[in-house]
């Protein structure tokens, strides 16, 4: 009787633990590497198996106006290599926060550097502009793992 009542509570123990270690995914970040203080943060994100693609959502920490994301990441089918491309816009609402960012970053798998481009589209009364920057990117998991929101 008391082997049965151990071997529950124990099993419990196990279920609960690995409960909240799922309920934890961490956080990844990519960063520009020229700009470590500025990270995009996809929220829980798992990265893709080999020839599959994750959808992912989340903002720029450390942005003027914690920029929201969402996009997509995509894995090469021969591993060697994960495309992430996602949209931002700011959270404020006004007339001062005109403008949309397409990034991309293409990251080898194994040692999570590579590239990223970045094109912003500023909207103003009577046409657009917009800029392009390219550059060194890396990525990885978030410090903390898991980042506050907003992260300031």
């Amino acid at each position: 009787m008391i082997k049965a009542v151990f071997v529950a509570l124990f099993g419990s123990a196990l279920l609960a633990a690995a409960w909240s270690t799922s309920a934890e995914a961490s956080d990844f970040c990519l960063q520009q590497t020229s700009k470590p203080e500025l990270s995009f943060v996809l929220k829980n994100f798992k990265m893709p198996r080999r020839g599959k693609c994750a959808q992912f959502g989340g903002w720029c920490a450390n942005c003027v106006n914690d920029d929201m994301l969402t996009g997509n990441a995509c894995t090469f089918s021969d591993g060697t290599e994960v495309r992430f491309g996602f949209q931002t816009s700011p959270m404020a609402i006004g007339p001062v926060f005109n403008y949309s960012e397409n990034w991309a970053f293409s990251l080898n798998t194994s040692s999570l550097t590579g590239t990223f481009v970045n094109r912003q589209l500023i909207y103003a009364p009577g046409g657009a502009s917009g800029t392009t920057l390219t550059g060194p990117a890396n990525g990885g998991t978030c410090h903390p793992a898991i980042v506050p929101f907003p992260f300031h």
